[in-house]
């Protein structure tokens, strides 16, 4: 079994009901998980810069469709940023388009992911996703 470990987790996401199905997800599956919400991508940038050290590490859930800045957008500033161009992301996403994806992978996000439409597959994917940082190294 695969124990799920303590992550600060920001989810950049600015509908209420998806970040809603987050934090019901992380709660039923039990993750050690603490959770920061950014509803766009210069308050996702902000709290970024304002995170500390410490034996936590650090894991971007990022929605793709923002007000103002779209997640790309913010994605490739992050890049070009020597002070955020490792922090590890993963997209969540309601696009299936090819283009959004190999972008998205082209800037070197961990994963793309479909959000899904209910809490019980919500709970699932963020399961797996546990999984996967459970075994995965992230910079800290």
């Amino acid at each position: 079994m695969v124990h799920p470990r303590s992550l600060h987790v920001l989810l950049v996401e600015d509908d209420a009901v998806d970040v809603l199905i987050v934090r019901r997800a992380i709660a039923s599956a039990g993750l050690p998980w603490t959770l920061a919400v950014a509803a766009d991508a210069s308050a996702a940038t902000a709290l970024l810069r304002a995170r500390g050290g410490g034996d936590h590490a650090w894991l971007v859930l990022l929605d793709l469709s923002l007000p103002g800045m779209a997640g790309l957008d913010c994605l490739r500033a992050w890049r070009a940023d020597p002070a955020l161009a490792d922090v590890a992301v993963a997209v969540m996403s309601t696009s299936h388009d090819p283009r959004e994806v190999r972008a998205a992978f082209a800037l070197h996000v961990a994963g793309y992911f479909v959000k899904p439409l209910d809490a019980a597959a919500g709970s699932a994917l963020l399961g797996a996703i546990a999984s996967y940082w459970a075994l995965s190294e992230l910079p800290c």
